[in-house]
């Protein structure tokens, strides 16, 4: 695939101006979002050769924790941004490939289907791959906009940022939730459902711990996301 580059004005990025299946924003170039303050990832994945593996003296237990000091917008911030560029990522390992005709229920989750109403008088019939076009082009031109995330360390986040960010991650769950409903057999074929399971998890986890997706938008991956919630709690 091949696409137009162009620079983000948030931190010299490069973007693609074509299909978003080839986008990457970062902005932790910038005063506001920082690096998050560890030398490795966490590692999160469902499956581990070892299933009682020694902790890091230096670790926490719940990697989701913002940084000591950090303030929970600007880990919010932080994140959004990860987590964006992960469901970029992923998506966009299958959005060239014709979506199997036989996938039941257009490509959603077994009893949900997905409508598209921002900006629109009443919300529109779509498709699971434009269901998730909507969701990726909407996510980053908030963290395009300087009155929702501002690049200014010294500007502070609206009063509704916690609202949009509950948002942002509802969404995202929901291009999760189609990946898992219409994606899962190709990602197997490409060897890409361990990346894809270690973001779910992950993602899941920093849901719960900021309580920002409901137990009915949930419910539509309820049987990958409930023994993730119990490994949650253990945690606590």
């Amino acid at each position: 695939m091949s696409c137009r580059s162009t620079r983000s004005r948030r931190s010299g990025a490069a973007t693609c101006a074509g299909p978003w299946a080839c986008l990457r924003v970062s902005v932790h170039a910038t005063r506001r979002w920082r690096p998050r303050a560890t030398s490795e990832p966490p590692d999160l994945a469902l499956a581990s050769p070892n299933p009682n593996p020694s902790p890091s003296p230096t670790a926490s237990p719940n990697p989701t924790f913002p940084p000591q000091g950090e303030d929970e917008n600007e880990w919010l911030a932080v994140n959004v941004v990860d987590f964006f560029n992960e469901v970029s990522l992923l998506y966009g390992i299958v959005a060239e490939e014709p979506m199997d005709e036989s996938v039941p229920n257009g490509g959603f989750p077994e009893g949900f289907t997905y409508m598209w109403g921002e900006g629109l008088r009443a919300p529109i019939e779509c498709t699971a791959d434009e269901y998730v076009n909507h969701v990726m082009t909407w996510v980053e031109e908030q963290i395009n906009d300087e009155s929702v995330f501002p690049s200014d360390a010294d500007a502070a986040f609206p009063r509704s940022f916690k609202e949009t960010v509950k948002t942002v991650f509802k969404r995202l769950f929901r291009a999760f939730a189609i990946i898992y409903a219409s994606r899962f057999q190709q990602m197997e074929a490409l060897g890409a459902v361990a990346h894809l399971n270690t973001s779910f998890k992950h993602f899941i986890f920093f849901c719960l711990e900021f309580d920002l997706v409901g137990q009915r938008e949930l419910q539509a991956l309820s049987p990958i996301v409930q023994p993730l919630v119990k490994q949650f709690q253990d945690l606590a």
